[in-house]
């Protein structure tokens, strides 16, 4: 006796029981044994709406925790490193929408992406690999920081965060413990959080360069109130100890070599050594080490006073920038470079080089109104004044709206000697006669 239940569609031998080949809209329609045309229709509603309540419930979790974490919880101890990981990916929308509002008739969904992407990329190692940042760090004057500069003993203490509707106004700004900021981001759920973590860290000046560590860091890092596991009180770590141990798993040459490898006047010696770091630093090496061939490159460099005007000894600016060069040299993708599909025009480079991150950083914010032109530099009514944001925020998205053929065969003609960047030309094949 013939079925009388109707096929969706004839299944060929080939196909698996219960499972119908494709339809002519080329959709595989998935059948039950013994169920009804009717009965298909009711499941499949059913798995729909069940489809979409999971949907929207996961999509809500992946927007809450991935805004956060990033992928990689290492993201989440500060409130610092969350909103400034926060603002890049919020620069890739809003130089989106720009581009995708007058695109050229030959870009599509993906050109757009892959040059907002180029434009983010570059505006970020223009404001942060440059001197805005470098800079300013290995010889600068008196700075601020947008980051949290936790070796800093009187920095690492407190972190300042300011209500960012009010503006950068100290007596408003509220004090929190580092140890109780440590992996807990909820304060930057609320609808004002991100402004609030950053205008605190723009108006919060940054502290006397020393060698000594708050307490914070030395006795309560990743301290927890709920963990009572020595005498009844919360166990913390010890950053200082942590990162020597660090050093020495990693086998790193001790602090006379790394003297050595940066041309620097030697340490192999008591007398040496004394004549590079502080007295009291000096005194504690010659407890703890045997001979200054022992000590850890850790605690040698943070033991150098700062070189004139920087914030680092002298090592450690030899070792960041040698650090930073490599970066830019070793980037096939730098945003300077003249070869590759990264390459941008003269009048795009001209947009990027006009980028600091006080622009990204209103540009990006929803409360922020004002900013000093230079985040790393302190504040000066003459040299780096306060600014309305609205005129921080110049970049002329019309260097990226031109012909895409045109785009993608222009040339950037910059000087090699004015990049810094040693660039491979293509070796010229002979010609075959």
């Amino acid at each position: 006796m013939a079925d009388e239940r109707t096929p969706l569609t004839t299944v060929p031998p080939s196909t698996p029981p219960f499972s119908a080949g494709p339809s002519s809209a080329g959709t595989v329609h998935h059948l039950k044994p013994h169920e009804s045309l009717r009965e298909r229709q009711v499941r499949t509603f059913q798995c729909w709406i069940c489809s979409a309540i999971l949907g929207a419930f996961v999509l809500a979790i992946v927007i809450c925790i991935s805004y956060i974490i990033f992928g990689d919880a290492t993201i989440s101890p500060l409130d610092g490193s969350n909103t400034t990981a926060a603002d890049f990916p919020e620069l890739l929308n809003l130089i989106s929408f720009p581009l995708a509002d007058e695109p050229v008739p030959e870009w599509n969904g993906t050109d757009i992406g892959e040059d907002e992407k180029m434009a983010a990329v570059a505006e970020g190692e223009k404001a942060l690999g440059d001197k805005e940042l470098l800079e300013e760090t290995l010889a600068p004057p008196p700075v601020n920081s947008p980051s949290f500069r936790h070796q800093k003993s009187v920095g690492a203490t407190m972190a300042a965060r300011l209500a960012a509707k009010v503006g950068f106004v100290e007596d408003r700004a509220t004090k929190a413990l580092l140890h109780k900021m440590l992996f807990n981001p909820y304060s930057l759920y609320a609808a004002t959080g991100l402004d609030d973590a950053l205008g605190g860290a723009i108006s919060t000046a940054l502290a006397k360069y020393d060698q000594y560590f708050s307490t914070e860091l030395t006795e309560r890092l990743f301290e927890k109130a709920d963990e009572h596991l020595l005498h009844n009180h919360p166990c913390g770590l010890d950053l200082v100890s942590l990162n020597i141990q660090r050093g020495r798993d990693h086998g790193l040459p001790a602090y006379p070599h790394w003297r050595r490898h940066c041309h620097l006047t030697p340490a192999d010696t008591w007398d040496q050594l004394e004549r590079i770091v502080d007295p009291a630093s000096f005194q504690q090496m010659k407890t703890i080490y045997h001979n200054p061939v022992n000590v850890d490159v850790y605690s040698g460099a943070l033991s150098e006073p700062p070189v004139n005007g920087g914030i680092v000894g002298p090592l450690l600016t030899c070792l960041l920038a040698d650090q930073f060069l490599r970066l830019k040299q070793g980037d096939s993708f730098w945003y300077e470079r003249r070869q590759g599909v990264q390459r941008f025009t003269e009048e795009q480079l001209q947009q990027i080089y006009e980028t600091k991150l006080s622009s990204i950083i209103c540009r990006n914010s929803d409360h922020i109104e004002q900013s000093p032109v230079y985040l790393m530099k302190k504040s000066d009514p003459i040299t780096n004044p306060e600014t309305n944001c609205k005129e921080l925020d110049t970049f002329d998205f019309n260097a990226f709206h031109e012909d895409a053929h045109h785009w993608q065969n222009k040339k950037s003609k910059l000087a090699t000697d004015q990049m810094k960047v040693l660039v491979m030309e293509p070796k010229q094949q002979p010609a075959v006669h």
